[in-house]
């Protein structure tokens, strides 16, 4: 399954979005930071920052670990498509699998030794 145009538009701008928003937040909390005294509405505002990064901490590698999954997944459909090619004669796919397939063993014996 592939992504559509509009799905893959969609989620570089939420992406752009994420990236402007935390490019923001990094900038507020580092002159919070390097202000010194903080009046009490400076201070919450640095705790909230603060807490709001350090959930990242959690969130993100889950997020990566999906988006490595669905790479994962995908690369390994194209695989199959090449070598279903390359199987009815296709030279180029043929190709393509001779120098993919040493790669696809190694990377699914990886992932069956991570398991």
């Amino acid at each position: 399954m592939t992504d559509s145009e509009e799905d893959k538009q969609k989620f570089n701008k939420d992406l752009g979005y994420l990236v402007e928003i935390l490019s923001e937040l990094i900038k507020q909390y580092n002159d919070l930071l390097l202000k010194g005294e903080l009046n009490s509405e400076e201070d919450e505002a640095l705790k909230t920052i603060q807490e709001f990064l350090l959930s990242l901490g959690a969130i993100l590698p889950n997020a990566i670990s999906e988006l490595n999954e669905d790479l994962y997944g995908k690369s390994v459909g194209l695989y199959y498509a090449f070598k279903e090619a390359a199987i009815n004669g296709d030279p180029n796919a043929q190709i393509i699998i001779k120098e993919l397939k040493p790669m696809f063993e190694d990377s699914l014996g990886e992932r069956l030794n991570m398991n």
